[in-house]
């Protein structure tokens, strides 16, 4: 990975750049997959090729939670 955003407009503006360039560079965002594609879709713009590297089966060790729910928002077992 070569450069990672916790913001979804800087990661788009980062994407546009790259694609202008044919720059081949791997682009990390720091959140739930689900916001990328929807938020690329709100912005007309189409997703060639991705890769979601987190863990949904382990969320309270750094995997991740279903669109619309957060660590807050976990079940108490």
């Amino acid at each position: 990975m070569d450069e990672v955003f916790d913001d979804l407009e800087r990661l788009l503006v980062r994407v546009q750049k790259a694609r202008q360039a044919k720059e081949a560079v791997s682009l990390a965002y720091r959140g739930n997959v689900v916001e990328v594609w929807e938020y690329f879709y709100e912005q007309g713009i189409n997703v060639d090729i991705g890769s979601d590297q987190t863990s949904l089966h382990n969320p309270w060790a750094g995997g991740y939670y279903p669109a619309g729910l957060t660590f807050k928002h976990r079940p108490m077992t």
